[in-house]
């Protein structure tokens, strides 16, 4: 017997996101970890997580240059990176599976985003440590204008650099 699947592309031009978030990781010992924050994301490639529980940190990608400050440990790291999460490619890479569920391969690594509408809601993935990371989306808000300045960090100067 064969099933036939038809696969749609996402139905969506997004340019800009924003959204509070929860970010759930489960590791193989099925231990929880639960952060929130805001995130925003502007095509082709800046993103901004601004992650404000547990711990206070920000991570902000701008093509493969990527700056993390962590004020509890008063420092800031910049690295440049060969591959992350890149939300829009990872949009871009997106197909219908079922009825507002899409899955995409992007750089080796499955994705599962869920829709409500033509808004994403929710995306599940494994990490490089085959931890289980689902991203829940509050109150997004798709395609509105995001000003390039939003992709900046305040870094006290007392804080320490590390370069990888």
């Amino acid at each position: 017997m064969f099933a036939l699947i038809s696969l749609h592309a996402l139905p969506l031009n997004i340019t800009s996101f924003s959204s509070e978030f929860e970010q759930i990781i489960i590791d193989d010992q099925n231990k929880t970890i639960r952060y929130h924050g805001n995130f925003i994301a502007k095509a082709p490639a800046m993103a901004l997580w601004d992650y404000r529980e547990p711990i206070v940190k920000q991570v902000m990608i701008k093509g493969n240059d990527v700056t993390v400050v962590e004020p509890d440990l008063e420092q800031v790291i910049y690295k440049r990176i060969e591959k992350d999460f890149d939300f829009f490619g990872i949009l871009e890479k997106a197909l219908m599976i079922g009825e507002g569920h899409y899955e995409a391969t992007y750089e080796y690594r499955r994705f599962s985003l869920y829709l409500d509408g033509n808004v994403i809601k929710k995306i599940v993935y494994l990490d490089d440590f085959d931890n289980i990371v689902t991203i829940h989306f509050k109150k997004p808000v798709q395609n509105a204008p995001i000003e390039d300045k939003r992709f900046s960090v305040s870094i006290p100067d007392f804080y320490d650099i590390i370069r990888e």
